[in-house]
């Protein structure tokens, strides 16, 4: 999921306070939280439970993140439940004099959970529109179950239809072009109109989901590959200049 959640880590406005924007993510949100600047070594820090896991001082699941000084809201265990709590945020920031927004994440399989469609219905309420960018990564599982034998409707950004003037849009997330030019419109857009946007993202899962679905290699497209292939093809880089990259990163493992 790194193309497009490094995409839109790169896009917020960091810092602490309602006039920044505030972050709601599950745990797949780790490209986000580097793109803001957070240390690698501290998410191996939560995953070992030390002392000095500056998130949760080894509490925690790993990648449960919380930076106050970027406004990450502390990340829940609880499946989609960061959908309702963006509510909080989006009502305090449509009240507020401010350009900032609320974003949220998640997984397709939490969408049948009623905080989305709480979070869908509360951020269009003609009285106070709130300005919430609704992202939904959807890795076409969940868990050890297809999104296809769950999903009645055809894309997960067709539930923006059922609110008069929402914009909807499902992407290919793992596009880092495609990625970021959609996610500049959404950005521009919720900071803009201060009314929220809904925007689904199709990523790959290139592993399982722990003892459920197994942890081997699933033969899905890599985003990391398809940039490095994208960017050779339109002259911005060498193939031997990634050779390079790989092996100085191997060699300081």
């Amino acid at each position: 999921e790194e193309a497009f959640n490094v995409s839109l880590g790169l896009r917020v406005k960091k810092g602490r306070g309602i006039n920044c924007d505030f972050l709601h993510l599950h745990y797949r949100s780790s490209g986000i939280v580097l793109a803001l600047g957070a240390s690698p070594i501290d998410a191996l820090r939560q995953m070992r439970a030390t002392a000095t896991d500056p998130y949760s001082k080894g509490r925690s699941f790993v990648n449960h993140y919380s930076i106050p000084k970027y406004n990450v809201v502390p990340v829940s265990p609880t499946i989609e439940t960061q959908y309702a709590t963006a509510i909080g945020t989006g009502i305090a920031q449509a009240r507020a004099k401010t350009d900032a927004i609320t974003v949220v994440n998640g997984g397709d399989a939490g969408t049948a959970e009623g905080d989305f469609h709480s979070c869908l219905g509360w951020a269009n309420r003609p009285a106070l529109p709130l300005p919430i960018l609704i992202v939904v990564v959807n890795n076409g599982w969940g868990i050890s179950t297809k999104s296809e034998t769950q999903h009645g409707e055809r894309q997960i950004s067709d539930w923006a239809k059922v609110f008069p003037g929402m914009p909807g849009k499902t992407i290919n997330g793992n596009d880092v072009f495609e990625s970021g030019a959609a996610l500049e419109e959404a950005f521009a857009y919720v900071r803009k109109n201060r009314k929220p946007y809904l925007l689904e993202a199709r990523c790959s899962r290139l592993y399982g989901h722990s003892s459920s679905s197994g942890a081997n290699r699933i033969p899905e497209a890599d985003c990391i590959e398809l940039f490095e292939s994208a960017l050779i093809a339109r002259g911005a880089a060498k193939a031997a200049d990634f050779a390079k990259v790989w092996e100085r990163e191997a060699a300081a493992l």
